[in-house]
């Protein structure tokens, strides 16, 4: 009985090929997972990249270049005259729109007399050959005496005259203190160049009023008239005049605000005259840059062909233009009044006014008179604070 063989051969063991089977699957899928989680940290880096190009870099551009425009302005502000320029300009024509055209004056209202002097008693003592110019000073006196700019002081006289020569063609008008024997006082006239009213390029009742308001504050003495400070007479002339100019812008805001018409425009064409003073006299190296400006924006043909002529006499005379630019329009413009409406510094007048007297009339207690500029800080409305953002002082 022959025994059965075994078979050498191995038999396959239930269970175990599906254990291999779902082994190589797991690690199949481990490495597919594997792959798909590389590939969602790369699409996530791809999108934090595409972010960081669109958003983050163009921002970062728009962040350096603000910094740079600032820092570039305030060192502009600082340390270049640009915000003047600037200033000027801009307060040149809103100016120049307020202040619109010359204002004729009218003859028959003037009632000038020429040479002949018009009936004192008609003129409250005053000499005149026109009894419209005492009017205006009997507004212009008191007025300056309630704005703590003057004492109070009436002229002798207040007359147009036809000045001779060169002045003729600069000088609108002068005061004038002499002394004549036995008069214990001296008499002193304001005299205003009659081509006010005899030639066109003149006949302006802003300039007019403008000018017996100047001169009528010269008239009240203190530094208007006299800076014992200073001996030499070209320095105490430019001290003189800058702070009668100065003065002057402050009784016209006043009469303004009083409802004067003629003040309030001759305001607006004195501070457009400051301003294109300033700007030309900080342009002087550069002329035709003003003269550009000035004939697109501010003149009419007839103005340019003007300007053309006045050039050509102060281009032999251009040290006295700028010395005369500088004295009556820049430094009462620059120095007093835009530092004054800034800061609130009122005008040191060095007016004496006397408060107290003794049984025989005789003055004991007085006080300086300062001038505050709310006048004019009000009718600049919305400017003072333009004028005040320009002005690095």
């Amino acid at each position: 009985m022959s025994t059965p063989r075994k078979s050498s051969r191995s038999k396959t063991v239930p269970g175990k090929s599906a254990i291999r089977k779902t082994a190589r699957t797991a690690k199949q899928g481990a490495k597919e997972a594997k792959g798909s989680i590389g590939k969602k940290s790369r699409q996530k880096t791809g999108l934090r990249s595409g972010m960081w190009r669109r958003v983050v870099i163009p921002l970062l551009i728009v962040a350096v270049g603000i910094v740079g425009w600032a820092t570039t302005l305030t060192w502009a502000y600082r340390n270049t005259q640009l915000p003047q320029v600037l200033r000027d300009m801009v307060i040149a024509l809103v100016a120049h729109t307020k202040a619109g055209e010359d204002i004729p004056i009218d003859a028959g209202l003037i009632n000038y007399s020429g040479g002949t002097a018009q009936d004192i008693d008609e003129t409250w003592g005053i000499e005149t050959n026109s009894i419209w110019l005492v009017r205006q000073t009997m507004q212009i006196v008191p007025l300056l005496y309630y704005e703590e700019i003057g004492g109070g002081i009436y002229p002798d006289g207040v007359i147009f005259v036809p000045y001779l020569g060169i002045r003729s063609f600069h000088v609108g008008g002068t005061m004038d203190c002499r002394q004549y024997a036995p008069r214990a006082v001296p008499i002193c006239l304001v005299i205003l160049n009659e081509r006010y009213l005899t030639d066109p390029g003149w006949n302006d009742a802003r300039s007019l009023l403008s000018t017996l308001i100047h001169e009528t504050i010269h008239l009240q003495g203190g530094l208007f008239l006299d800076d014992p400070n200073v001996q030499d007479w070209p320095t105490q002339s430019a001290h003189l005049e800058a702070k009668t100019s100065a003065a002057t812008m402050e009784a016209l805001a006043a009469l303004c605000n009083y409802q004067n018409e003629i003040a309030c425009r001759a305001f607006w064409a004195e501070i457009e005259s400051m301003a294109r003073a300033t700007l030309r006299y900080r342009l002087r190296e550069a002329p035709w840059l003003y003269n550009g400006f000035a004939n697109i924006f501010l003149r009419d043909g007839i103005d340019e062909r003007t300007a053309r002529k006045s050039a050509r006499y102060w281009g032999q005379h251009q040290d006295e233009l700028y010395d005369i630019l500088n004295k009556y329009q820049m430094t009462p413009y620059e120095n007093m009044l835009l530092v004054g409406t800034k800061y609130g510094l009122p005008l040191n007048t060095g007016v004496l006014v006397y408060d107290e007297f003794d049984s025989d009339g005789n003055p004991t207690q007085g006080h300086y008179l300062n001038m505050p500029w709310d006048d004019t800080y009000d009718l600049l409305g919305f400017w003072a604070w333009w004028l005040n953002l320009l002005t690095p002082i």
